[in-house]
């Protein structure tokens, strides 16, 4: 088949049609990321415009192309054949995707002294950007990391120029506690919700990792004063459910959730800790209309010869490479109304060394691929 004739605006843009080489720059920063792409079996990165004008991109024989194209042209999942034979499968432009924070940190390793990424922040970015993401995550030690050189205006800026609207914040721990572990936790609090406010996050992602347990009168007056802060900076605080927190339930999440009575509170969804704490996806949707919800999805294996937190900080998996039901529980949500953005956090040891055009490319495409036609 041939692209749809256009009319009005866009008949120029595609009519012309015409292949254009990108310059030597963009080749030499795109190749990498491209190239690791099936020739066969294109995916294209799709950028589009407000002026209804956008660009279809890929590599052919290591060469970065870039295609001008009507967006009314650029119809999720489609297949398109090009006047010139390059054939391919079109991103769906209706699905935002979150890079997290742990996708991209390369070689930061997770509870220890060096949890910030060794790779700058713009270069992130704009990976990040270049990979078709819509947004990004940035850790608590990251961004302690980041503001010693540059300032919180100066991170919006990078994050509005390179068009990524979605920021999540992490983490906050024992915000329950009492004594000097709450008053560590209210430094952190404080530096998390100033960024917050600063640069528009999306949410900020709070919980626990060594099963603090807590009466949940405490956990509810605790989660109903961090929801108030975060309301008076705009943003969200979201209860990440795991395995490892002072609760690990979906019914005493919601007890302290609807307790708190706070419209900006809710629930940060991750797949790995869904598929272990065995939580059924239908439960997962229902939640949609009860607080606030973000979701993060990736793979991994149902059983393992290490223990769970083995498990979660180096053996995760890319969407569609391990047992996890991704393209079921991406189903769910859409039906239950779902519309993202959609996180894909991975923590693999295999993946640190690899590089930023990698991780950018290999996520995106992965998750991409979880995605109904």
């Amino acid at each position: 088949m041939t692209p749809a004739k256009a009319t009005g605006p866009h008949k120029r843009a595609v009519a012309s049609h015409r292949l254009v080489k990108s310059n030597r720059r963009n080749r030499s920063k795109c190749c990498e990321r491209l190239s690791t792409l099936e020739s066969e079996a294109l995916q294209f990165v799709v950028l589009t415009s407000a002026r209804g004008i956008g660009e279809i991109r890929f590599a052919r024989r290591n060469v970065f192309w870039i295609i001008p194209c009507a967006t009314s042209l650029i119809s999720a999942g489609k297949n398109y054949v090009g006047r010139f034979g390059f054939r391919g499968r079109l991103m769906a432009k209706n699905v935002e995707l979150l890079a997290s924070y742990w996708t991209i940190a390369g070689g930061a390793l997770p509870h220890t002294n060096q949890e910030y990424s060794p790779f700058d922040l713009k270069d992130r970015v704009e990976a990040i950007a270049r990979a078709g993401f819509t947004g990004m995550g940035i850790w608590h030690s990251d961004l302690e990391h980041i503001v010693k050189t540059r300032s919180l205006r100066d991170i919006k800026k990078i994050l509005n120029d390179n068009g990524l609207r979605h920021l999540e914040l992490e983490f906050l721990e024992d915000w329950f506690c009492d004594g000097e572990e709450k008053r560590a936790s209210d430094v952190r609090k404080k530096m998390l919700m100033e960024a917050a406010e600063v640069l528009g996050a999306h949410h900020i992602k709070v919980g626990d990792f060594y099963k603090k347990k807590t009466p949940m009168a405490k956990l509810i007056e605790s989660f109903a004063a961090l929801c108030k802060e975060a309301e008076e900076r705009g943003t969200k605080i979201l209860f990440e459910l795991m395995p490892f927190a002072m609760i690990d339930t979906l019914a005493e999440t919601m007890e302290m959730i609807e307790g708190a009575r706070a419209k900006n509170g809710g629930i940060a969804w991750d797949m790995w800790h869904i598929a272990k704490l065995r939580i059924p996806y239908e439960d997962v949707a229902r939640t949609l209309s009860q607080c606030q919800v973000s979701v993060e999805i990736n793979d991994g294996t149902f059983e393992a010869p290490w223990d769970l937190v083995e498990d979660t900080v180096n053996h995760r998996r890319f969407c569609g490479e391990g047992e996890f039901d991704v393209k079921g529980f991406v189903a769910c949500l859409l039906k239950a109304g779902y519309a993202g953005p959609w996180g894909i956090e991975v923590l693999s040891q295999e993946i640190r060394d690899k590089s930023l055009e990698y991780l950018t490319a290999h996520a995106y495409r992965t998750t991409m691929a979880q995605f109904p036609e």
